[in-house]
């Protein structure tokens, strides 16, 4: 098992991680070169991933609770049915990613760019997407992105691009904010204002 003090070491002297990350809960692997890296079903909640190169790892099955992707690089990751829930992916490069089924929801995803990813029955219910005080500086990009049947109740995606995206069978609500001059029934969404568990025990 890969240890919080492990993990610095590598991070500090730069060396990229070679062997599979089972337990890593709060460790701190910003700037690390990770690429093609194994961290399926992996224990990660509360990790730092802040501009770390992510790119083609494996993290379907991890648990990510609240980690921080900050500016990370995420391209092609493997992420099916990885638990995202309020992690901070602002900023982060995402685009061809797999994350189907994953749970993102009250995720951070200012700036985040999903172009070309898979959402496929992800849960996006209650993620954030910030405005940047930036122009020159993109805003959350959805382009060509496959989010049929994902969960978008609650989801604020007023300042998000979903040119080209395909949204069949994706559930929103009342809550749900589009971009200016969206219209929700030209895409085949879904209208659906039922309670979650978690609201009724709220």
């Amino acid at each position: 098992m890969t240890t919080q003090r492990d993990v610095l070491v590598l991070d500090v002297q730069n060396h990229p991680v070679q062997t599979p990350v089972s337990s890593a809960y709060r460790s701190n692997m910003q700037f690390a070169r990770l690429r093609h890296h194994d961290f399926c079903d992996a224990q990660l909640a509360d990790t730092q991933f802040n501009l770390a190169d992510l790119v083609r790892a494996q993290l379907s099955g991890a648990n990510l609770q609240r980690a921080n992707f900050h500016r990370a690089r995420l391209n092609r990751v493997a992420a099916v049915a990885a638990d995202f829930r309020d992690a901070n992916l602002n900023q982060a490069q995402c685009d061809g990613a797999d994350f189907t089924n994953a749970d993102l929801s009250g995720a951070n995803l200012s700036q985040a760019q999903f172009c070309g990813a898979i959402l496929v029955d992800a849960s996006l219910f209650g993620v954030r997407s910030n405005q940047s005080a930036h122009p020159a500086r993109q805003q959350l990009n959805f382009t060509g992105a496959d989010l049929r049947g994902a969960d978008l109740r609650d989801a604020d995606l007023r300042n998000a691009t979903l040119t080209d995206a395909q949204l069949q069978g994706a559930r929103y609500n009342a809550g749900t904010l589009w971009p200016l001059g969206w219209n929700s029934a030209d895409h085949g969404l879904i209208f659906d204002d039922h309670l979650l568990a978690r609201e009724v025990a709220c």
